[in-house]
């Protein structure tokens, strides 16, 4: 879905006014939130160092002549691609979107404000999601070098389509790369709409790999476990529906695993940005004792409604004690 709005920005580039859709869009509660702050406050670090650079320092001061000239070299470097990368909400949430900067001028030719002119993907779909790896990590991608950092209290939800692998042996793997980006698909969609501060990571195999509360991708500490819960059992119902409805396979369902706790993130191959940690596979480890309709969550992932259990064998740990969530009365 394509939303569009407009921040009005005086020659400093510090934003005055805007249209009601930038309140959805940044997901603001009032103008407050929005207006007398710069505009490079709500773009990605790279983009806002390109237009810091290129733009509004050089533009501000220059004449009619100066300001052709300038133009000219924009268009040439750098500045003419980053009008399509990401923007951040006002809790720091990164969206896809396009950019584009109207320069305002006064009598004497010399600029007195901006016009940004934004059209943002608000629902992405799977060919949208470019910008997944956090700003600290890119400059490692493409190269030689690894880098690696430690995260405390990650939240980690691991969702795997049950009988999928008998679903692969009657359908072939072409229906089954078809059914995994549908899946896909609509997890990003999830979480796009309603939470854009938990982050799909990755497939798996057949699995999907979501992030929240992760520090390397959301500056806030105003996310709660119930996001969490409400975001993986909106996701289960609605790929179960396309499994059973769509597919036709009233079989296969989606099992949920759910765990909080340290991870390692970073680029370790210099081509891909990857989580690591115990975290990660007790989520999945979790996720494969999941009941139908239920999302299992280990100890550290407290939450109400929840019925504990005990399990003496689970793959790579010892004794485990976890809760099983009803899905239902989250719905």
């Amino acid at each position: 879905m394509l939303e569009r709005f407009v921040l009005l920005c005086d020659a400093s580039h510090i934003i005055y006014d805007c249209d009601p859709n930038a309140l959805r869009c940044l997901r603001a509660t009032s103008t407050k939130d929005i207006l007398n702050q710069p505009i490079t406050r709500f773009m990605s670090k790279y983009i806002a160092n390109i237009h810091e650079k290129h733009l509004f320092g050089l533009v501000r001061n220059a004449n009619k002549e100066q300001l052709r000239a300038l133009m000219k070299r924009l268009l040439r470097n750098n500045m003419s691609k980053a009008c399509r990368y990401v923007m951040y909400t006002t809790h720091g949430c990164p969206f896809m979107c396009r950019i584009e900067i109207d320069i305002q001028l006064d009598e004497q030719g010399y600029v007195n404000g901006f016009i940004v002119h934004v059209n943002a993907n608000t629902r992405c779909s799977l060919s949208s999601i470019r910008d997944t790896i956090p700003t600290d990590y890119k400059c490692f991608i493409g190269s030689d070098h690894y880098h690696v950092q430690e995260y405390d209290n990650v939240t980690c939800i691991m969702m795997d389509v049950c009988e999928s692998t008998d679903f692969v042996r009657r359908k072939g793997g072409g229906h089954m790369a078809a059914m995994l980006q549908r899946i896909y698909e609509i997890a990003n969609s999830c979480v796009i709409e309603m939470y854009p501060f938990v982050y799909v990571h990755e497939l798996i195999g057949d699995c999907v790999f979501i992030i929240a509360h992760a520090p390397f991708m959301v500056k806030t500490t105003r996310i709660s476990q119930y996001v969490a819960i409400r975001v993986a059992c909106v996701i289960q119902t609605q790929v179960d529906t396309f499994l059973h409805q769509e597919l036709g396979e009233p079989r296969m369902y989606l099992r949920v695993g759910i765990a909080t706790g340290p991870v390692t993130a970073g680029v370790i191959d210099g081509r891909t940005f990857r989580l690591f940690g115990t975290t990660v596979h007790r989520a999945q480890r979790l996720e494969s004792i999941c009941e139908r309709g239920c999302i299992a969550t280990d100890y550290h992932f407290h939450c109400e409604n929840a019925i504990p259990c005990t399990t003496d064998t689970l793959k790579g740990f010892d004794r485990v004690d976890y809760f099983i969530i009803d899905a239902k009365s989250y719905k």
